[in-house]
């Protein structure tokens, strides 16, 4: 139903751009030329109306879907449960036991506490009131979804309508569906994107759900205005040194120096992206500065290498502690360059060559060890790791009903491990297909904490020799994560005595033997 009003909505647009363009550049005057006017004018009334009644339509339909989504969640927990007690559930929604008798009977302490007899039939009435509970929240759901959806028709079919412009999430929404805002950005016109573009770039370039595109379009824009803010604001800082005299008061030389800073990290970012029209494409898929609150203290971005909008097979790699964008933005979006040239070239040889790798960096990454609690950061970067790549996924589904990515994962070190995971744990099955962890992976216990494919979750850990080139301690609970395929490249190149960092730094090196097994994961093979 979604899909059939975002094509009728394209069509409304396209109808009615057509239709106005017949008076475009004529000119003329009198009876007629006035009677046309008035109805030209009529006749763009008319097409504003029907494309926002449908815009609106395209809203209250998805999130009716989304709402019945919940409900067939609940539907589908209630028949396992109902299935394996055997209990019945009526038209009206009442759930009985067929055989209440045996909660009336003594216990036998010899029987298998596991089993569904006597000694079970605690858990059995447990069960039977879970049953009822679930059964009372999906019909409420159904109910709330049902009226709502019929009130939304009714005000949509009496003309009354929540807004004229082009229907889409609110400009202050966090954490929206991403479904819905890949349908909604599906619908809209080209004109009309442009205009959303250019009136919300912060929201657009943020938005998961909207086109790689379009998000790099708004970002760019948003990245050029800040490094010439940034740059007022320096000279300004700058007078204001001079004109005060020798000796500077600290207060001032802190301003000056953080604004330095300021405009060096926004600098390597912009270099990391290069121009709008590079080939191989590069997109700043997120761009969202600090607002000094929890779960933004740092700036957040995310940089591809190649189109996500087309890409047959996408990565992701999630780099972890002491990270940030001025130090190491351009480097990791080199390695990630690398990594793609590297996969095309395997993919050639198999008649395909379309990749596209992606530096993430959106999350608030801790500085030191002592600052990186497995706790609230990770769980803020997890859930948005998490909507950044459904809204890859559902953007993809969209556009012109294009086939979905390949996306892989790539967590790196401990912390980057347990974002990726936290990500992965609540991720929809089918998003991605293949997750990497490679220098530690502390936070995961086992393959069932990710909604990956069985058989597609790998540890990268280099093995240790004689000279204990091993890449320890930090890879060493590798061998312990039950579940995951190790992928062992051998041994690392020994640059030290005491070989830590080194290994724990060469998986993405050119020439490691780390790189082919990453290779192959990120290409499918």
């Amino acid at each position: 139903m979604v899909d059939d009003l975002v094509y009728y909505r394209q069509q409304a647009a396209r109808v009615s751009a057509s239709m106005l363009d017949l008076d475009a550049g004529v000119e003329w005057s009198g009876d007629g030329a006035a009677a046309a006017g008035t109805w030209f004018s009529s006749l763009e009334d008319t097409s504003t109306l029907l494309l926002a009644s449908l815009g609106e339509l395209l809203t209250v339909t998805t999130a009716m879907q989304n709402r019945m989504g919940e409900v067939e969640v609940l539907v589908l927990e209630i028949l396992s449960l109902t299935s394996h007690h055997e209990f019945a559930i009526a038209d009206d929604g009442t759930v009985t036991d067929p055989r209440p008798q045996e909660a009336d009977s003594p216990a036998e302490p010899e029987a298998d506490p596991g089993a569904d007899g006597p000694a079970g039939r605690p858990d059995r009435q447990e069960a039977l009131a879970s049953a009822k509970t679930l059964v009372s929240q999906a019909l409420t759901k159904a109910r709330i979804a049902d009226d709502a959806y019929r009130s939304s028709l009714t005000r949509i079919g009496r003309g009354r309508l929540s807004r004229t412009r082009p229907p889409g999430p609110k400009h202050s929404d966090r954490g929206v569906n991403t479904r819905e805002v890949a349908a909604w950005w599906d619908s809209l016109t080209e004109e009309e994107r442009r205009l959303q573009i250019n009136r919300h770039a912060s929201v657009i370039g943020t938005l998961d759900g909207v086109s790689g595109r379009d998000r790099d379009t708004a970002n760019r824009a948003r990245l050029t205005n800040d490094i010439e803010n940034v740059q007022k604001l320096i000279d300004v800082e700058h007078q204001k040194l001079l004109d005060s005299g020798l000796p500077y008061s600290q207060a001032d030389v802190g301003r000056f120096n953080a604004l330095l800073a300021q405009r060096e990290e926004l600098e390597e970012l912009a270099k990391s992206i290069g121009d709008a029209d590079a080939n191989p494409p590069r997109q700043l898929l997120l761009y969202d500065p600090s607002t000094g609150r929890p779960g933004r203290m740092t700036l957040h971005v995310a940089v591809s290498i190649g189109d996500v909008d087309t890409a047959a097979h996408i990565s992701t790699f999630v780099p972890g502690m002491t990270i940030n964008v001025r130090d190491s933005i351009v480097a990791y979006a080199n390695d990630m360059a690398n990594l793609r040239d590297q996969s095309i070239q395997k993919l050639c040889e198999h008649g395909g060559s379309n990749v596209a790798t992606i530096v993430w960096q959106g999350y608030d990454i801790p500085s030191t060890a002592g600052s990186a609690p497995l706790t609230n950061m990770v769980e803020r970067g997890g859930s948005d790791l998490r909507s950044f790549h459904e809204g890859i996924y559902d953007s993809r589904c969209r556009l012109g009903g294009s086939s979905p990515p390949h996306i892989s994962v790539l967590g790196y070190s401990s912390y980057g491990s347990a974002t990726a995971g936290r990500a992965l744990g609540s991720i929809r099955p089918g998003v991605v297909g293949d997750f990497i962890v490679c220098g530690s992976s502390r936070g995961l216990q086992d393959t069932r904490d990710v909604n990956v494919p069985e058989g597609h979750t790998y540890a990268l850990r280099y093995g240790a020799g004689d000279a204990g080139q091993a890449d320890m301690p930090y890879d060493c609970d590798l061998a312990f994560t039950a579940g995951f395929t190790t992928l062992n490249p051998g041994m690392a190149e020994p640059r030290w005595a005491w070989q830590d960092p080194a290994a724990h730094n060469d998986y993405l090196d050119d020439q490691a033997q780390a790189r082919g097994h990453v290779v192959d994961v990120v290409t499918g093979g």
